[in-house]
């Protein structure tokens, strides 16, 4: 009830004067299509969409009554990536009422990819007139998001198959960007004469939009990385297949400057998040996104909103909406009212999960959850015990819950997380079908039990700020495992006692103890074989062999053997007194999370060195100092430390430290 009146308030408050949303949530316009790919927006406020399957299909969002306007399923080769794509009204479709589509076809051997123009009748797209065609094509990196310009114009996207040397090639019309008149014909003012062609060096280019100042953006995939946002001029050469990404690499720099490439207006750097539609925002409605341009991502399932300049030629920063919320998200539409809506790409995809849902694929409306709502979360249990042997790997997951108001996940740690490490792929999700989440965690035990950590889930606050709030996990081993009650048992008296627990799931059989170095303590033969059932603490009696004042506060080793998972090793101290206080903390981390730099502050000075390992265990940082306070700087990190998990070691008189921190953008 809560999520109906929260939408219907959005819909009544549409148009007025509005509070800053703090986040989106959706309200459905139709489910159960089948690989949808375009949406723009038709006359009367209908939402037209194509389906790769060879549908084309309007809705209107406010009825959800959806009219199929054509079907080519028997003339579409809907096959790996390729099918029916892209998709443009006529600018004066009152008058001239002609849809134009782009799709591809098996001719013989040759993949062919076309534009076709349709008349629409008022009921179905008839007439259909070929103004494009590229011969060959292929199954993959084709394109096409189309886009009509205002001197009517048309401009699309060709991606490098088959021929990806052909990319510079002003003789091969493959990963351009084409520029045609609305009958198919060359334009004047063209920049190569005679020529479709108007920018070159592409690999996939899967969305394209204009600006309110006239720039036009085009989002492309990448091969394994570099996925980019290019902003595309007139004769443009954009570097593919001799630069991917941005120009870093000795070869890439000397192809660049001998050839005048274009750099990347954004780049995904090392990351793969697969784009596909972008469009420009520049409506009131939703004034946090004035101005901005709006990417999606199918692999990487979210939106990106990207800052600009003030003449729009360079985008300034990023953040991401919705991160896998939706799983793949295909194609974001704005309409002339400032409406907001996505459609998503999940079907017959594998390793999404929870998606594909029943009702996937889906057309769905982006409405703001407003700042008077403020959602709250909490964990489903306070502590977790996860069990799993050394060696072995256990898939496991936390559940986390709201109070019933959609929550936007932003991040998802495990601190310290080399044991317990948080699920990379898919770490947020909302809360709308469902009040709780499941966030995956991987449980990986080396040799030393037990484990802990804490898992914190951060999330968007009424204000815009980030809310966060954590759960306790605790890693045990399955088979039985014996271990002392304390990490240091004191002993107080010449005869005294330490206690051991079975901390595993099976029983377990203390067979002796050995101690180092020898010939101070000694235990009880009798008391051995010494069994324990799961969960049982049982005493084991020492007695000191030597004048206790003459080994007062020295540390022994006392390693029990058990027919348990491995021998484990306590440490035995001959106290002053009857208990020890507790040490002073080794140093201290700050901030934690860390941006730009870490602080390190230690309670006294002295000689100690200092190393940082990345999540996989592998040094990233080292150094030795005698000062009490210490700055890293996260760039000295590897070279610029990752955003992830990291392990500090501490290594001084006393002994070595760890504690771990976390990199956040």
């Amino acid at each position: 009830m809560l999520r109906c009146l929260l939408i219907l308030v959005a819909l009544l408050l549409a148009g007025s004067s509005l509070h800053a949303q703090v986040d989106f949530t959706a309200r459905p316009v139709v489910s159960n299509l089948r690989i949808p790919w375009d949406m723009v927006e038709g006359p009367g406020g209908y939402i037209w969409y194509t389906e790769r399957i060879g549908l084309i299909s309007r809705v209107h969002p406010d009825s959800n009554k959806v009219d199929t306007l054509l079907d080519m399923k028997d003339g579409v080769s809907n096959i790996v990536e390729i099918g029916l794509l892209g998709m443009a009204l006529h600018p004066a479709f009152e008058t001239q009422p002609y849809v134009y589509a782009a799709y591809a076809v098996r001719d013989n051997e040759d993949w062919v990819k076309r534009i076709t123009r349709w008349k629409y009748n008022g009921s179905k797209l008839v007439e259909p007139e070929i103004i494009y065609e590229l011969r060959p094509a292929q199954q993959w990196h084709q394109g096409c998001r189309i886009l009509i310009l205002p001197d009517s114009t048309m401009m699309f996207t060709n991606g490098d198959q088959p021929s990806p040397d052909s990319t510079f090639s002003l003789t091969s019309e493959i990963g351009k960007t084409i520029r045609i008149n609305l009958d198919g014909s060359i334009p004047a003012d063209n920049p190569f004469p005679g020529s479709k062609i108007w920018s070159i060096g592409h690999r996939n280019p899967q969305g394209i939009c204009r600006t309110s100042k006239g720039e036009i953006y085009v989002s492309e995939h990448g091969d394994n990385t570099e996925d980019e946002i290019n902003r595309i001029v007139k004769g443009g050469n954009y570097g593919w297949p001799r630069v991917v990404g941005r120009s870093d690499t000795p070869s890439e720099k000397t192809f660049t400057e001998e050839n005048s490439a274009l750099e990347p207006a954004w780049s995904t750097g090392t990351l793969t998040l697969a784009p596909a539609g972008i469009e420009y925002y520049e409506h009131d409605r939703y004034p946090a996104l004035k101005g901005k341009l709006i990417s999606t991502y199918l692999k990487g399932a979210r939106l990106l909103v990207h800052d600009l300049n003030d003449d729009h030629t360079q985008i300034t920063a990023t953040r991401g909406m919705l991160l896998y919320r939706y799983g793949r998200i295909r194609d974001v539409l704005v309409t002339s009212t400032g409406r907001l809506f996505v459609c998503t790409g999940n079907v017959g995809m594998r390793n999404i999960e929870p998606f594909p849902k029943p009702t996937d694929d889906v057309l769905v409306e982006l409405v703001p959850v407003w700042d008077a709502v403020e959602p709250r979360v909490r964990a489903l249990r306070d502590t977790v015990v996860m069990r799993a042997n050394p060696g072995d790997t256990l898939r496991t997951a936390l559940q986390f819950c709201s109070d019933g108001t959609p929550a936007n996940y932003t991040r998802f740690f495990t601190n310290p997380g080399n044991i317990f490490e948080q699920r990379f792929w898919q770490d947020g999700a909302s809360t709308e079908d469902t009040t709780c989440y499941w966030f995956r965690v991987h449980f990986m035990p080396q040799t030393e039990y037990p484990y802990t950590s804490q898992a914190s889930v951060y999330y968007t606050g009424a204000d815009g700020s980030e809310r966060s709030t954590s759960a306790h996990l605790v890693g045990l081993p399955i088979r039985g495992l014996a271990q002392s009650t304390h990490d240091t048992s004191n002993i107080s008296k010449s005869g005294d006692a330490f206690a051991v627990t079975n901390i595993g799931l099976d029983s377990v059989t203390v067979n002796d103890v050995v101690v180092s170095p020898a010939g101070v303590i000694a235990f009880e033969p009798s008391q051995f074989p010494l069994a324990l059932g799961a969960g049982e603490t049982r005493p084991i009696s020492v007695r000191l062999l030597v004048d206790r004042s003459l080994v007062m506060d020295s540390v022994f080793s006392a390693t029990l053997v058990t027919n348990g998972i491995q021998s484990r090793t306590v440490y035995l101290r001959v106290a002053t007194t009857s208990s020890v206080g507790t040490d002073d903390q080794p140093f201290v981390i700050a901030p934690n999370p860390v941006q730009t730099s870490l602080r390190l502050q230690f309670p006294a000075s002295g000689s100690r060195t200092i190393q940082i390992h990345d999540a996989r265990g592998k040094m990233a940082f080292s150094t030795s100092t005698e000062a009490r306070e210490l700055t890293i700087p996260v760039s000295m990190i590897a070279d610029g430390a990752a955003i992830g998990m990291y392990t500090m070691v501490v290594i001084d008189a006393s002994g070595t430290h760890t504690s771990s921190f976390v990199v956040t953008p």
